[in-house]
């Protein structure tokens, strides 16, 4: 169990989600359908994860959610260009803000999962 929660944390699923984002949708145009399908998976897994990580210190949590959004970063600058659809906050803004959401869906999944053991 251990492994497979050390695998599913340092998995870059902020740069899944965002590459899957630039590639279907890189005229501004909506595909909610398969986008919202391919942003839930993700959100599962980090629930998943955050059950998983119920035991590990949270500094340990912090620290693979890093490495996770560094890998997400590195991966964003090979494959992704940075053009006019990371306009606002652009593209490593974009990612990090990703990483931030899935690291508080797994803090209060986890946070949940303490609680119900208590």
């Amino acid at each position: 169990m251990k492994l497979l929660w050390i695998v599913l944390c340092l998995m870059p699923f902020s740069f899944f989600i965002a590459s899957y984002d630039y590639a279907n949708r890189p005229d501004g145009g909506t595909d909610e359908g398969n986008l919202f399908l391919f942003c839930v998976i993700p959100f599962v897994i980090s629930i998943i994860i955050g059950f998983l990580s119920k035991d590990a210190k949270i500094k340990i949590l912090i620290l693979f959610n890093i490495v996770s959004c560094i890998l997400s970063l590195f991966l964003a600058a090979l494959f992704l260009h940075d053009t006019y659809y990371f306009t606002m906050i652009g593209r490593e803004g974009y990612i990090i803000a990703l990483s931030l959401i899935i690291f508080l869906v797994q803090f209060f999944a986890r946070t949940y999962a303490n609680s119900e053991v208590r």
